[in-house]
């Protein structure tokens, strides 16, 4: 279930070209992130840059993606 949360991240966020413009690399690799996950450094980055994407709570069956309130 991480990876399709991993994958509706890595959409939210522009898709696979943009996440990779992010962190400077190439969109093969991000690309595969949508099947293996994100790894734990890039995903701690990306809860620190854009918060509003990740939830405080699980996400439920349909894994959508709730904004923090705050």
């Amino acid at each position: 279930m991480e990876n399709l949360l991993d994958s509706k991240i890595i959409d939210k966020l522009g898709g696979t070209s943009a996440v990779a413009k992010i962190f400077d690399i190439s969109p093969p690799s991000v690309s595969d992130w949508k099947k293996t996950g994100i790894p734990k450094a890039r995903r701690m980055y990306l809860e620190l840059k854009y918060p509003d994407l990740f939830s405080t709570t699980q996400p439920s069956d349909n894994c959508s993606l709730s904004p923090v309130v705050q």
